[in-house]
């Protein structure tokens, strides 16, 4: 598969190559480079993962979350993997419906559309109606999804264990650690009771306030593989043709969703991980609804004081707090040469990162940051990278609407407002 899309360099210098079937491989001549147009190792990554399936395909989105282990070209490539798959028929996935709600669909809900308004790997979004009226987006988890994840899993160990210490420079990645974080991810995914409890969180941290939408999970019709939620009657954050007719102002959007979340990251410690525009809805009057909660983010307050840290001694231009505060927030390791580490921090801090705070780039920022962890071998804990990934991603879909838009400021007064409620 990897010999295929144009990895037969790496599968030579991890030595697999010397083992049956690749001396097959190598008699049919399957060993050589693929013909065509050239690529880039991200498409190529793309390509093999989604050959791959599902699980492989939710591993490279996970993946592009971690730009402090892989490039930042790479991560952009693989965040554009669609979790997009034909639908299963109707039928086949109203027998999960009823077998998780021990009832008829017809004693269930007054309708229930038959063609899915969203399928993905690992579940189907279908609109219905319950008795009593309300308008609802019901989510089913496919059939047989567990035991494939599961098989998916154990061939992803084998393999990171395999790699361990065995492929060039990308051993200090912790193959096997990376899997695991992958696994306790996708195996709350599969169970969507986890699910409306974060949903639930939401609406708490957001109650009372009138321009964000958070779906009510409707328990009595949601079990580990069922979820019903409240539809939401909205389009897509960056279909800006829609937002003269719901009353929305671009600009408007953009501040307030930067705003909501840095709220979530600074303010209740539970943040959306993944706000991109499919995930972000405009309802009317300049309101947001954010959707797929699921995939949520979760910091300490010790966390995001070594955040408040690591921005302060930035400000300040210290290089000597600002790798301190940074040795808080990496997984594991130490750097190579500290010296070296607090002189690059410090040539950042002198030459660039006056430009882009000023220019309000928190995402450009984010990005030369990692690049100088990679180079020292040093990796963020899986937290932190989630929470600069969405930070980074919220900014990006701000830009869209708002190009003038400055995330500092937002951050800086969000931090303060924190500061001032713990103490």
């Amino acid at each position: 598969m990897f010999v295929k899309h144009g990895f037969a360099d790496l599968v030579r210098r991890s030595g697999f190559h010397d083992r049956l079937p690749a001396r097959m491989l190598r008699g049919l001549n399957l060993m050589s480079a693929p013909s065509g147009e050239p690529a880039t190792f991200g498409q190529r990554a793309c390509a093999a993962l989604t050959e791959l399936g599902p699980t492989f395909v939710k591993f490279g989105q996970i993946l592009s979350t971690r730009t402090d282990l892989i490039r930042p070209d790479i991560a952009r490539e693989l965040s554009q993997l669609q979790d997009n798959v034909a639908p299963s028929p109707f039928n086949v996935m109203a027998e999960v419906v009823e077998e998780s709600l021990e009832a008829p669909i017809g004693e269930l809900f007054a309708e229930l559309q038959e063609t899915p308004v969203a399928s993905a790997s690992l579940s189907q979004v279908y609109e219905a109606r319950l008795k009593s009226g309300e308008r609802v987006a019901v989510k089913v988890q496919r059939p047989g999804t567990e035991k494939t994840i599961e098989s998916d899993l154990n061939l992803m160990r084998q393999l990171a264990e395999w790699m361990d210490g065995r492929v060039f420079e990308g051993q200090w990645m912790d193959p096997v650690g990376v899997v695991d974080e992958f696994q306790r991810s996708i195996q709350r995914e599969l169970d969507f009771t986890i699910e409306a409890r974060i949903i639930e969180q939401f609406r708490h941290n957001f109650e009372g306030i009138e321009h964000v939408f958070i779906p009510k999970v409707y328990s009595e019709y949601s079990r580990k593989r069922v979820l019903t939620m409240d539809w939401v009657d909205g389009v897509r954050v960056d279909q800006l043709t829609a937002y003269a007719e719901r009353n929305c102002d671009p600009r408007h959007v953009a501040l307030l969703g930067c705003e909501v979340v840095c709220k979530m990251v600074f303010e209740h410690h539970l943040f959306h991980a993944d706000p991109h525009p499919g995930n972000i809805f405009i309802m009317r009057d300049n309101r947001l609804a954010f959707l797929d909660l699921g995939m949520a983010g979760h910091l300490e307050r010790v966390d995001v004081a070594a955040i408040a840290d690591l921005l302060y001694a930035m400000f300040q231009r210290d290089a000597v707090d600002c790798v301190d505060a940074l040795m808080t927030v990496t997984a594991k390791g130490v750097p190579d040469n500290r010296e070296l580490l607090e002189h690059e921090i410090a040539e950042f801090i002198a030459f660039e990162a006056q430009a882009i705070v000023g220019g309000g780039h928190v995402a450009k920022g984010i990005e030369r940051a990692t690049q100088i962890l990679r180079r020292f071998n040093l990796q963020l804990a899986p937290r932190f990278a989630l929470l600069l990934k969405a930070l980074a991603t919220i900014e990006l879909v701000g830009r869209k609407l708002y190009p003038a838009l400055d995330m500092v400021p937002i951050m800086t007064w969000c931090r303060s407002c924190s500061l001032m409620s713990s103490a």
